[in-house]
């Protein structure tokens, strides 16, 4: 009889498939959300951490597979508390290789933000124009 697959199993066979051609590159976002979301039941949030521990282990286990690994969350990594999973990661978050990873363009900025830039102009005293321009991307 065939056991069933565990989910580290199945990560395994995705990374090792996924693998066959180049290394990978793995994207996680808001790794943190099972957490953060779970705050107010104890109980609820230290299961969690666990799943998220197990499965930062599981990953662990094929970073010989990788290329890079992104992660994203509104609270940094606990290394003390998953420990032996996220022992392969280096916080990059206030590095200044960082800042040109992530962030607005220009025309982002002057689309979605316009209207706090003209406010920023008027409390600056200044023209939205060079305001923009000093503004670095």
């Amino acid at each position: 009889m065939t056991l069933p697959l565990t989910p580290s199993d199945k990560l395994k066979g995705l990374v090792t498939k996924l693998a066959e051609k180049n290394k990978i590159i793995v994207l996680i976002d808001e790794y943190d959300y099972p957490i953060v979301d779970a705050l107010d039941n104890d109980k609820l949030a230290k299961e969690n951490l666990k799943i998220i521990n197990n499965f930062f282990t599981a990953l662990k286990g094929h970073s010989a597979h990788f290329r890079a690994m992104f992660i994203t969350g509104v609270s940094p990594i606990p290394k003390t508390s998953i420990k032996s999973g996220m022992s392969i990661l280096d916080n990059i978050s206030l590095e200044p290789e960082a800042a040109t990873l992530l962030g607005y363009t220009k025309e982002e900025l002057l689309t979605h933000f316009s209207e706090y830039i003209a406010q920023l102009a008027r409390i600056e005293n200044t023209s939205e124009k060079k305001l923009s321009d000093d503004i670095r991307l």
